[in-house]
């Protein structure tokens, strides 16, 4: 429901909010009238909420200077008011620069913001910041800061600056109403007309709905301290554990056989008398003993039955590898609400169904049927794909990543990634985390537990281009679409988000090897388009480069980056990366090398290796460019956790990490 011009001007007043003077007339007379109380210039226009776009059927006059111009004014918007079954409004003129300010209730994650340049290209240039509410001043400040447009706000080509003070003002009250007030949608205030003395709103339209629907918490009816059953079990059944050739059952049984480390493994099949040569049992009933974690791997229609076998047997927690649930359709999420509501009456910690299953490569659990255990190491990596968890798995294998915990969260029935994300805050396992999913059941619960946080997080959102929108009634709406919020959300929480998988390893072992370090990195390196590259990227993303104020030899470039030239010797990088790392304003050092017949790419990585354990407080990383000739020299460095890159970019881009994590 959209609220009229009087509703409208009562809310906006209630929180504080400038308008610029504007009545609703009926008459020339009542216009002419306005216009010499007020003064001119003026502007007349229709009004109608229902009408976005007046500009596009001639619905505004603007710079009416006069009487004479005003009653010409009147003839043409009178005309097309009657037409299109509007109101008129006047208004005192103001001049400045138009600003949209817009706020939401988005179905993810509640209450958003919205700051951008405004007017009638508002939706061209898409030039606008998103943040979800409630705000503090500094954030209203970064938000007025870091749309590309900033400059024009702050003053142009002459131009005075505009009052920014008062349009942080305007969004921390917006950001008010649409926190408090649970009955608004949406709120468009656009333009806000802001000049070097104030900031008036000119247009305003808000959206009512008529019942409240907030995204309400689903939290999980199970405790954190029953996660230790499912990742620290003592006894583990297999439910569906077969040696067929190509199962999902035998993978699951070789897993977990491959590293038992003392845990009693029950494996259950009411038609096979042994699998593996070990003894099966035909029901997990049938166990002796306290079930920690029951892994279920059998076909979806037997799923609840399996799982109320569990319930009576007591059974602490619960993987269901299974598919053919709420994915497949209304028939598979009937199945996965029986199984739900079993589990969780009996406040059983459950994970899936439809999932590859979990890792724990501290303990050498693998209750999964992924073709490999990755190497122990401090990144928990939770993904609501399964088939992603493998891909980093198979592309991790062989080189230096290696993990505290894989995660397969699948359908989320029980267990969801903002369970698992308050696992890993509290696990000393856990250094870094690494997020891949599509959607989330609940965003402003995972904004509230990402923000908790104090270990970096790394995200990898998928399903960005999925033409989600359905049709908007405000401008607002249309810019915040799903990409936008949830990458907004990110930002504001101070999480790292990546494009691919080769990002979210490579940024995920900087993290977990490296200290984070203030802006002001330096760049060495033997060749100079290498180092140009670097340097353009770094400025990109927004890394500062501190020009060095030590003496140089001649040759070099002296600069930053550091071009010590192509035919440099091992003496060349030790002396400008440890003068480089002797600045004060250097918190971090990229070193680059290209390979010329002289270079001794072994020798340079120990110089570096050597750098780092006297600067053990600044980050390193390396980009040792080439193949066959730097394969030792690569894995020197790795071994000491000097993390390495194939590509400047991807060096530029964990060094950005780790100085965003920083803050």
């Amino acid at each position: 429901m959209l609220l009229g011009f009087g509703e409208t001007n009562n809310l906006l007043a209630k929180y504080k909010i400038p308008q610029a003077k504007a009545k609703i007339v009926k008459t020339k007379n009542e216009a002419v009238s306005f216009a010499k109380q007020n003064g001119f210039p003026a502007v007349l226009k229709i009004f109608s909420p229902k009408i976005i776009h007046k500009t596009d059927i001639g619905g505004v006059i603007v710079d009416i200077k006069d009487e004479k111009e005003l009653l010409i004014a009147w003839a043409k918007i009178e005309k097309i008011a009657k037409a299109k079954k509007t109101e008129i409004l006047i208004q005192k003129m103001i001049t400045g620069e138009q600003i949209i300010i817009g706020a939401k209730r988005d179905s993810v994650f509640g209450p958003i913001i919205a700051f951008g340049l405004g007017g009638i290209f508002t939706e061209v240039l898409k030039d606008v910041s998103f943040r979800l509410a409630p705000i503090t001043r500094k954030e209203a400040r970064q938000m007025t800061g870091e749309i590309k447009g900033v400059e024009i706000l702050k003053g142009f080509r002459g131009k005075e600056p505009v009052n920014l003070l008062k349009l942080e003002s305007i969004l921390l009250s917006l950001s008010s109403i649409i926190s408090n007030e649970k009955q608004i949608r949406e709120i468009d205030l656009n333009p806000v007309i802001a000049n070097k003395k104030e900031a008036l709103v000119i247009d305003a339209k808000i959206i009512s709905r008529a019942r409240l629907a907030d995204v309400q918490q689903n939290l999980a009816a199970v405790g954190l301290k029953k996660l230790d059953y499912l990742f620290n079990p003592e006894t583990i059944a297999v439910i569906g554990a077969t040696d067929r050739p190509g199962s999902v059952g035998r993978g699951l049984v070789k897993n977990l056989l491959a590293a038992r480390r003392g845990r009693k493994i029950c494996l259950i099949n009411p038609n096979r008398k042994k699998v593996f040569g070990i003894k099966t049992l035909p029901s997990v009933l049938a166990a002796k003993g306290q079930i920690d974690l029951a892994v279920i791997a059998v076909p979806a229609q037997i799923v609840p039955k399996i799982t109320e076998e569990c319930v009576q047997k007591g059974v602490k927690s619960v993987v269901i590898i299974s598919s053919g649930f709420a994915e497949m359709g209304r028939k598979g999420a009937l199945l996965q609400d029986k199984v739900k509501q079993a589990l969780s009456r009996a406040k059983i910690a459950f994970v899936g169904p439809n999932c590859l299953g979990v890792l724990r490569p501290p303990t050498g659990l693998n209750a999964s049927f992924a073709p490999l255990t990755p190497n122990r190491g401090d990144i928990t990596l939770i993904s609501q794909s399964g088939a992603l968890i493998d891909a980093i798995i198979d592309a991790s294998s062989g080189k230096s990543h290696s993990f505290s915990a894989l995660i397969s969260s699948g359908n989320e029935a029980g267990l969801t990634l903002v369970d698992f994300l308050n696992w890993a805050k509290n696990d000393p396992e856990t250094k870094v985390i690494a997020l891949y999913f599509e959607g989330l059941k609940n965003g402003r619960r995972f904004f509230e537990a990402v923000k908790s946080i104090r270990k970096p997080i790394v995200v990898l959102k998928g399903g960005k281009t999925k033409a989600t929108r359905r049709a908007v009634g405000s401008h607002t709406g249309a810019l915040a679409g799903q990409a936008e919020i949830y990458s907004a959300a990110f930002n504001q929480a101070g999480l790292i988000e990546v494009d691919s998988i080769e990002q979210i390893l490579n940024v995920s072992k900087a993290l977990s090897w490296q200290p984070r370090c203030k802006n002001g990195i330096a760049i060495v390196s033997n060749g100079g388009g290498a180092a140009i590259l670097t340097a353009d990227y770094c400025s990109k993303n927004n890394i500062d480069l501190p020009r060095p104020a030590f003496k140089m030899p001649d040759r070099w470039s002296q600069n930053n980056p550091l071009d010590i030239i192509g035919d440099a010797a091992t003496k060349d990088y030790e002396l400008a990366v440890n003068s480089m790392l002797k600045q004060k304003n250097v918190h971090g050092l990229i070193v680059l090398q290209t390979v010329q017949i002289m270079t001794k790419s072994v020798e340079n990585a120990k110089i570096v290796i050597e750098a780092k354990k006297r600067f053990k407080n600044k980050p390193i990383v390396t980009a040792f460019l080439g193949e066959k000739s730097i394969k030792k020299a690569v894995k020197l460095l790795e071994k000491n956790k000097i993390p390495n890159y194939s590509d400047p970019l991807e060096a530029v881009e964990a060094m950005k990490a780790l100085v965003r994590t920083a803050k």
